[in-house]
């Protein structure tokens, strides 16, 4: 692998992808990207352990902008097959434009033991760079949330626990990734988060996330991470088959990032 994509690579996802952190929704980024103990469908961007979890089956799309700044764009989609006890996904992500881009391809399976969710997700990650070729890596994440009370749920989730690389003859390591969770829900419309993320060679990061759902329909969203200290708000509107939601967070260093996502249900059989 040659230097200038390793550095291209190395800068890019330290910047503006939180260091290989592929969390996804905004659900997820009105809560302060603290979803880690939650069940939705985006979780197999968030934690697969929790996608067992679903009522049912469904497409889910977003997109999202880091910073205001053209080039740096996100997507990501994934159809959730739900079963009895759990649940199977295939999902996409992309991120950048025709000068860098990365594309991760991911094949996911969660299954409910009684009040524990397991899942377990292999991607298939590509680097790309104009002028300098192309580099590709078989990754796996692993995550769980258990229910342990009606009141609150754990989680937590570990990105390439079998340490995987890119590059051809200088191989480079992908990072690794931890995060724990607690989430509280003292009445069925409230929900509230705390999360700790770290990754080797980098400072653990704080999240905590309020969701409050109003009308039944209409979910409401802050949260907040620190080191370095970004906030976020968002809120969603859910019609029959449609859930919509949209939010944005503020980087005290970078600046601005907005997100909409879209999820499509299924008729429950």
């Amino acid at each position: 692998m040659k230097p200038a994509i390793i550095l291209i690579v190395v800068v890019v996802h330290s910047v503006y992808s939180q260091q290989g952190d592929y969390n996804l929704g905004a659900r997820a980024t009105g809560m302060g990207s603290a979803t880690t103990a939650l069940s939705d469908n985006f979780s197999s961007f968030n934690n697969i352990g929790g996608l067992a979890s679903i009522e049912q089956s469904s497409i889910v799309f977003t997109l999202k902008n880091l910073y205001a700044v053209d080039g740096l764009y996100i997507i990501g989609a994934a159809y959730n097959l739900k079963y009895t006890q759990g649940a199977i996904v295939l999902s996409f992500y992309r991120f950048g434009d025709h000068l860098f881009n990365e594309h991760k391809i991911g094949l996911g399976f969660s299954h409910k033991i009684s009040f524990v969710s397991l899942g377990v997700q292999v991607n298939y990650q590509q680097y790309a760079v104009k002028s300098y070729g192309t580099v590709g890596a078989f990754v796996f994440e692993f995550g769980g949330v258990a229910n342990i009370l009606p009141e609150i749920s754990v989680g937590a989730y570990i990105f390439n626990p079998t340490m995987a690389t890119i590059g051809n003859d200088q191989k480079e390591p992908l990072p690794i990734i931890v995060k724990v969770a607690v989430a509280y829900h003292p009445e069925r419309k409230t929900t509230i988060i705390c999360e700790t993320q770290q990754e080797v060679n980098f400072t653990t990061r704080i999240k905590i996330g309020l969701e409050y759902i109003l009308k039944e329909k209409i979910p409401l969203r802050t949260g907040i991470i620190f080191w370095p200290a970004r906030y976020s708000c968002g809120f969603g509107i859910h019609i029959r088959k449609f859930q919509l939601d949209y939010a944005t967070s503020i980087d005290s260093q970078l600046g601005m990032t907005n997100q909409f996502s879209i999820t499509y249900l299924f008729t429950k059989k």
